[in-house]
């Protein structure tokens, strides 16, 4: 499942560069046990993906962010989770007459493994020190990409591209910008 959320007041006239962390960051609470960091081996298909989607919108990659402050800054973070599936049939009692039926209910369990990445990608244009503990640096777009865990490692590193593909391609207004 991807998802894309665009601010209502997010202004993407006229940007051109932007820069990123080289990490994903874990996302979960320091005292939950119900969640795992994402494996490490899916962290540089993630950030490759989304560097070859940003370049591919018309973007331009600051590379030196402190010397260069970038229009948009994109920060990304993954997280794995159990899930469990239950369910239960009630069975069967009855039947024709002189022929009884009867089919006991049955429970069921299955579980899998779940990874979610999410990116947001925030506005630094009107931020004069995004590092300011005190700074508002909005929030123009996020994307995010659930079930991006498979059975294989191969199926996984495609799932995450083809979903954070899937991202840019529906949201039109991120693509093509620089020119507009």
């Amino acid at each position: 499942v991807v998802v894309t959320f665009k601010s209502p007041t997010g202004n993407f006239q006229n940007l051109m560069s932007y820069a990123m962390e080289d990490t994903v960051v874990e996302l979960k609470k320091p005292d939950d046990n119900s969640s795992q960091p994402i494996d490490p081996q899916f962290n540089a298909t993630i950030l490759e993906e989304l560097n070859a989607q940003m370049v591919a919108a018309g973007f331009v990659r600051e590379m030196n962010p402190e010397a260069n402050k970038p229009d948009v800054w994109l920060s990304v973070g993954a997280v794995e989770s159990e899930t469990w599936v239950y369910w239960y049939s009630w069975g069967y009692w009855g039947g024709y007459p002189g022929w009884g039926g009867y089919y006991p209910p049955y429970v069921g369990t299955a579980s899998f493994q779940q990874g979610t990445v999410i990116w947001q990608m925030h506005d630094l244009r009107e931020v004069d020190d995004p590092t300011a503990p005190d700074a508002q640096v909005p929030v123009n777009w996020i994307g995010s990409l659930n079930g991006a865990l498979s059975s294989g490692a191969n199926a996984t590193h495609e799932g995450i591209r083809s979903g954070i593909r899937q991202a840019f391609a529906q949201s039109p207004y991120i693509v093509g910008h620089a020119s507009n």
